[in-house]
């Protein structure tokens, strides 16, 4: 909450909020002087910058940047099969660092609950391979949530009154468990990680960041590393900001700063970069000191930013050291 009411009174001193939230951080600052305190530091820092302040995009560019993000969003949906999103939320399930003994015990389940799925369907797979008289394809897709693709002709076969077809049919599964369930928590890495659909990854990453603050999840290594990749290297700003706020509420050590200086140092989104400074902010609030490794790029980013409330609040910052 503290580094989001920074942001919104930095996105009203640049004249970048809506009449509604103009509205709400006007009371704010009728009822708190530290925060009005804070707040005509920015309005002085904005004056000194404001003719260096880009022009606002407009109306049309607007439009077309939506549209094409909406385009762009749909292909990506449709090039994604559903079969490949199986695949990947799988893959790390059956080869990860709990050993044999856990990949064996996740494949006996996968391999009995899959078997289940599917022989459960054995006369109709029996009427497809064999006889296909009294099947109706679309009714069995409407019905038993069975996709049918990539269906070829078979040139080899060998009787004249015969026809081979082959097709894919793919049921989807769904798996329902606990919260801290550890094939819950490796579904969702994978999703975060391999999902090429960017509206997956933020549903996934939302997700996660509504279980962190629960034991179970706050120390569980792999949903670490998933957001500090999501962090360091996701295309999308929305899941890089959500995997920022989600790793905050981790136990903080080296891996956590070092994905919060990577976002300091590189990220080209300057609401990333002030959210970054943010954190490292709470966490000297938190009594935790800032090691020369944060010194050497706080000095860095007060030299050199394109954006100079990340320089300023670098040099603040240093100031407290």
């Amino acid at each position: 909450m503290k580094n989001e009411l920074k942001e919104k009174l930095f996105l009203y001193s640049i004249n970048e909020l809506s009449e509604k939230e103009r509205k709400e951080i006007e009371n704010l600052l009728s009822e708190d002087l530290e925060l009005k305190k804070e707040f005509d530091e920015l309005i002085n820092l904005g004056e000194a910058i404001g003719s260096n302040k880009p022009s606002p995009a407009s109306d049309d560019e607007l439009a077309i940047a939506r549209r094409d993000l909406l385009r762009s969003i749909r292909t990506q949906e449709a090039e994604v099969s559903s079969f490949s999103r199986f695949v990947a939320s799988l893959k790390g399930a059956l080869f990860n660092r709990y050993g044999f003994a856990f990949t064996g015990a996740t494949t006996l389940f996968i391999g009995i609950f899959v078997g289940y799925i599917f022989f459960s369907q054995q006369p109709i797979n029996k009427q497809i391979l064999t006889d296909s008289t009294s099947i109706d394809i679309n009714k069995l897709q409407e019905e038993g949530d069975t996709e049918i693709s990539n269906i070829r002709v078979n040139e080899s076969t060998t009787k004249p009154d015969e026809i081979e077809i082959r097709f894919d049919a793919f049921k989807p599964i769904s798996y329902k468990a606990k919260k801290k369930d550890p094939f819950v928590k490796q579904l969702l890495s994978e999703a975060l990680l391999n999902s090429s659909n960017p509206g997956d990854r933020i549903r996934t990453v939302n997700k996660i960041s509504t279980q962190v603050q629960s034991k179970g999840f706050n120390d569980d290594p792999k949903i670490k590393a998933a957001l500090l990749k999501a962090l360091k290297s996701d295309d999308n700003a929305a899941v890089r900001k959500e995997a920022l706020y989600s790793l905050m509420q981790f136990p903080y050590d080296e891996e956590i700063r070092d994905g919060l200086l990577n976002t300091l140092s590189n990220d080209k989104n300057s609401g990333l970069r002030v959210a970054a400074i943010n954190a490292l902010a709470d966490i000297k609030t938190k009594g935790i000191s800032l090691d020369e490794v944060i010194r050497k790029t706080l000095n860095k980013k007060a030299d050199q930013d394109d954006n100079d409330f990340v320089k300023i609040r670098s040099a603040s910052l240093l100031k407290e050291l």
